[in-house]
């Protein structure tokens, strides 16, 4: 049904997990490489690109960032709101 109004969207690409996201699930999001960024938005990609990000892209941490408040809710005797 058209209705004529924008709708705001978006999508996310999943691939299998690598080592690290592979702790906590068995998909992740496809990031892609900054090589990579001229054949995706040229439409030239291919299924080379749905791959899991290097175990060395990504690190484990259990802290949050201080933009979020700095401490995960609980941790380390921070309370939870």
């Amino acid at each position: 049904m058209e209705t004529g109004m924008n709708v705001l969207n978006c999508t996310m690409i999943v691939t299998n997990a690598n080592a690290l996201a592979g702790k906590v699930h068995d998909r992740m999001p496809m990031l892609l490489q900054p090589e990579d960024f001229p054949r995706w938005l040229a439409g030239t990609a291919n299924t080379e690109m749905l791959k899991p990000a290097p175990n060395d892209h990504l690190q484990e941490s259990h802290e949050l960032p201080e933009s979020r408040g700095g401490k995960r809710p609980g941790a380390n005797g921070a309370k939870s709101t």
